[in-house]
This record gives C-alpha cells, sequence and structure tokens, in this order.
C-alpha cells in the first residue's frame, strides 16, 4: 500500500486538500498494488509471446493475470522447433478468464505437467484483452 500525497497550493504551512467543491486543489489518496503486480504483459486486444527454450522442475503451471469483459489466456507446451506437445496445445487449454493471483492452468481439465519436467520446451501464451503479470511452475 501506498499514501500518494497531491497538493495544489500551499500558504503558511497550510495545505488545501481537495473537497467535492474544489477538486483540483489535491488529497491524500490510497494506492493498492495486487501482489506481483507492479509490472505486466498487454494485450488490449489480442497477442501472444512465446518464452525462450527452458526446463523446469515444478508440476503446475501457475498465472497471475487480470483481465477485462470477456477476456482469456490459454498456454500451449511445444518442442524447440514450435510443435505442439500432444495434450498440451492452445485448443487443448481450458484457459483462464478473469483476476487470477497464482491459480494452476489447466488441459482438458487435468493441469499436472509431471510427465514435462526437465524436458527442453518452448511456451506459448495467448492472450486476449488480459494482463500477465507473472508465471511460475511450482
Amino acid at each position: 500500500w501506498a499514501f500518494p500525497l497531491a497538493c495544489y497550493a500551499r500558504t503558511h504551512n497550510m495545505y488545501f486538500h481537495a473537497t467535492p467543491e474544489e477538486p483540483n486543489q489535491g488529497g491524500v489518496w490510497l494506492a493498492a498494488l495486487r501482489e506481483d503486480g507492479y509490472v505486466a504483459l498487454e494485450a488490449e486486444s489480442q497477442g501472444e509471446f512465446w518464452t525462450q527454450p527452458a526446463s523446469f522442475t515444478g508440476t503446475r503451471l501457475l498465472l497471475n493475470c487480470w483481465g477485462m469483459k470477456g477476456a482469456r489466456v490459454t498456454v500451449e507446451f511445444s518442442d524447440l522447433y514450435g510443435k505442439p506437445l500432444p495434450g498440451f496445445a492452445l485448443a487443448d487449454c481450458d484457459g483462464l478468464a478473469g483476476d487470477h493471483l497464482w491459480s494452476p492452468v489447466t488441459w482438458r481439465g487435468a493441469g499436472d505437467l509431471s510427465s514435462l519436467r526437465g524436458q527442453l520446451l518452448r511456451v506459448r501464451f495467448q492472450l486476449h484483452r488480459m494482463r500477465l503479470h507473472g508465471f511460475r511452475f511450482a
């Protein structure tokens, strides 16, 4: 949390704060940032990105994301050449919509990634009206 202060004028140690009648005089506000939400990759309409080839040690993929009305994010695992792995294509992904703080991604109802652990692969994210703040394997 942060408490930003904005003052319109100061005279002899007196601050003039905003009121409904004088909204431009400044004020004190409460600013709250979501957990791990300071930076995001955002698709205002639609977009996608790929990770560099990497391996992971977890068994689930967790996303921290926020979306507008009608938002959606889907995830695909592929080999080094971009060929989707069976069962982990974009079409298989159940996707996430709305606001999620470290929620698991599933493919046809299953989220266990044990069979992919330790393999060198790429992850493709497809975003529709969504902000992706982070992803991690757990």
